[in-house]
Parts: structure tokens; sequence; C-alpha cells
């Protein structure tokens, strides 16, 4: 609910994601009787314990494949990843979309 209230619904689509990727039945229900479509990642560089941008880079370079949903949090350190990150990702060749692509 507080997501909600800070971000809003983005072009109609709400997504969640259960803390740390672990969820029960009943969490995928009330996320479902809330309008909420709910999402995984596969790439994952514990970026919320390892504060080096250099090793979270490493990790996401590699596990990342095309199609993959890779999850990074708001931290102090997140903007020099995303600045190494990107455009190496882009040099291999990957497209970034956003999440609402899938549905289409």
């Amino acid at each position: 609910a507080e997501g909600e209230r800070v971000w809003g619904k983005r072009k109609g689509v709400s997504f969640f994601r259960p803390g740390s990727g672990f969820f029960t039945s009943h969490i995928l229900e009330e996320a479902k009787l809330n309008g909420l479509i709910t999402i995984l990642g596969d790439v994952y560089p514990h970026d919320p314990l390892i504060t080096q941008p250099t090793i979270n880079r490493y990790y996401v370079e590699l596990g990342v494949r095309p199609g993959s949903v890779i999850i990074l949090h708001d931290r102090p350190y997140t903007l020099p990843l995303l600045s190494s990150l990107l455009p190496s990702l882009l040099e291999r060749g990957f497209v970034f979309k956003p999440l609402s692509w899938t549905l289409e």
C-alpha cells in the first residue's frame, strides 16, 4: 500500500515482488486480490549486503541472459553500479524494456 501511495500506478499496471523473492499461496492470492501482478527476478547480486559496485556488476554480468529481470535496490552505491553496468550490457547487445512490455 505504501509503495502504491508513493509511486502510484504506472500505465494501469502494478507489480509486486515478494520480499527476498519468497512467497506463499496466501501472499500470491492477496497480491492478486489487490490488482497486483507478482514478479520475480533471475539476476540478484545481493546488493543490500554487498556494497561494492564492481562486485555487484560482476554478479549481474555473470548471470544476465536475454529476458532476465535484474533485481537491484535503491542504495547510495546503485547509481555508480548502473553507470558502469548499463553501458557494458548495451555493448553486449542487451536491450532494456519496462516490465509492462512482458504483458503485451
